[in-house]
């Protein structure tokens, strides 16, 4: 028996694909990454990119914007201590509440 498609049944297919992507993709219902993890877990205070690539031992900046900072600023882990200037030399990153709060179950669990 073949399976008939209407034009109503196409669009009840595009809406749960739709759906399952978008909730695929909130940074808040997905699984925190390892990277975001490891740096929440080394974020005491307020630290500079620097800090934090030294602190975590990676080599360099490269990827780290892409791996680390973005995906926790996007999750609403970390925030920026100057949110108006992004870009300044002297922006810092810390952590929120929401970052807090994974970093003491993180801690709990490790224990």
């Amino acid at each position: 028996m073949k399976a008939e498609y209407s034009a109503s049944n196409y669009r009840n297919l595009l809406k749960q694909k739709e759906e399952f992507i978008s909730h695929r993709n909130d940074p808040v219902k997905e699984q925190v990454k390892e990277q975001v993890k490891s740096l929440i877990l080394v974020l005491d205070g307020e630290k500079s990119k620097k800090e934090l690539v030294e602190l975590l031992n990676l080599k360099g900046l490269r990827n780290f914007s892409e791996k680390y900072t973005s995906p926790a600023l996007e999750g609403g882990f970390i925030e920026l201590t100057q949110p108006d200037s992004p870009n300044s030399p002297t922006q810092k990153y810390r952590l929120t509440a929401k970052g807090l709060a994974l970093k003491k179950e993180i801690l709990e669990i490790t224990r």
